[in-house]
């Protein structure tokens, strides 16, 4: 048990925890607002909000050490939330593609250089500045990536159709995106973690 901050809180759900074990990062319910928060060694730490309307920001993921804190802030509504990348106290929007600014970040590198997340319906991979789209399976319309390697080189997550027709787990490296299949007798499937060299994908079917 964590906590709650402030003690009134109604829920506080964790989302993501460092390789070392040390630092747990999730949400705050705070009154009316959901805040991201971090926990370190027994201390809970509120991280704020991007610049926007009401405070709605959630933390999903923590570079091995903890010190990269990667989520979704409120960019001018819960509803146009963006990607942020938090580090030393300072929380920074990431964008989003294509000149849109509606993203959300879900996973980290181990060194916090490499976050991948989702952006007008197209998985991205974002480092030193940059937010890539990794685009789609074929008969797809959209796709969210979900988790990262060690070295930010493999990204696995979902592309899926609008109708419901086709949902399929991927893993994508060096500009391919692979579809993983499905388990026998599924039509869909989903990569919702991998492990730190990229060779293991785990998900659902």
């Amino acid at each position: 048990w964590i906590g709650l901050l402030p003690a009134t809180a109604p829920e506080g759900p964790a989302f993501g925890v460092s390789a070392d074990g040390r630092t747990v990062v999730g949400y705050m319910a705070t009154g009316s607002n959901h805040e991201a928060f971090l926990w370190r060694d027994g201390v809970i730490e509120l991280l704020g909000d991007l610049d926007g309307g009401d405070v709605y920001s959630v933390a999903r993921a923590a570079s091995e050490d903890g010190s990269v804190i990667v989520g979704e802030g409120n960019h001018s509504s819960p509803t146009a939330s963006e990607a942020f990348r938090w580090e030393n106290g300072v929380m920074t929007g990431l964008g989003g593609l294509y000149g849109s600014v509606k993203s959300m970040a879900n996973g980290v590198s181990a060194d916090g250089s490499v976050i991948v997340g989702e952006s007008t319906y197209e998985a991205f991979r974002w480092q030193n500045g940059i937010m890539s789209g990794l685009g789609r399976l074929p008969e797809t319309d959209w796709s969210r990536a979900f988790g990262v390697s060690a070295n930010g080189s493999v990204v696995v997550g979902q592309s899926s159709s609008f109708s419901g027709g086709r949902s399929e787990a991927f893993r994508w490296e060096d500009g391919v995106m692979v579809g993983l299949g499905f388990l026998s007798g599924a039509t869909n499937s989903k990569a919702e973690a991998v492990s730190g060299d990229g060779r293991v994908v785990v998900g659902e079917s």
